[in-house]
């Protein structure tokens, strides 16, 4: 008897666990890229003081993960979302100008990788083991001293959407994950800044 116990207590372990598993081995991850969008130049202290910053298009550089049919429609909405997380983080530090000039940054990103969350999969994942299909990205970015072209800051970054760093509505919003996504690698690239 004690025995069947005991199997039956490894069970119920195992079926809690197995909705966990899951999910983590659902999730492809995405990754630092090297797509050659960067600027091969060391990154340098600047005695420069930066008052304002010029945020250039995103651009879409696919090197990583990518949905197997890219949509013009997400591209153009992705672009959009990473260049005003761009704009929101540089925004809190920065005057944001449209021009470059001594005392101004120029920022240049660019989307090198993304998949999108699957809403009506990850509706079921909540109630059936099957692990959930969470969005994610890969970023590179770099922050310029908009006359001379000195790099200051550069990062490639990736983003995978998990319940721990994201929105728990995020995986049933299409983009919901690269958002928070977009969002760090805005700050993170800000906090990277050696001023």
């Amino acid at each position: 008897m004690l025995r069947f116990l005991r199997q039956a207590s490894n069970f119920r372990t195992l079926a809690l666990l197995a909705p966990l598993a899951l999910a983590l081995a659902a999730c492809a991850p995405h990754k630092p890229t090297q797509s050659g969008f960067l600027t091969e130049a060391p990154v340098t202290a600047t005695e420069t003081a930066y008052t304002a910053a010029l945020i250039d298009p995103v651009e879409f550089r696919p090197v990583g993960r990518t949905p197997d049919s890219v949509k013009p429609e997400d591209v153009a909405a992705l672009t959009a979302a990473y260049e005003a997380e761009l704009r929101a983080a540089f925004g809190k530090r920065f005057t944001l100008v449209d021009k470059p000039g001594p005392g101004v940054l120029r920022v240049r990103a660019a989307i090198t990788g993304y998949t999108l969350a699957n809403p009506a999969w990850n509706a079921v994942s909540l109630a059936v083991p099957i692990g959930p299909r969470n969005g994610g990205i890969s970023t590179e970015a770099e922050v310029l001293d908009s006359r001379s072209g000195q790099l200051l800051a550069s990062l490639s970054q990736g983003f995978n959407g998990h319940i721990w760093n994201s929105k728990p509505g995020d995986m049933f919003d299409r983009d919901g994950h690269a958002q928070s996504g977009f969002r760090q690698h805005a700050q993170a690239l800000v906090e990277e800044l050696p001023l």
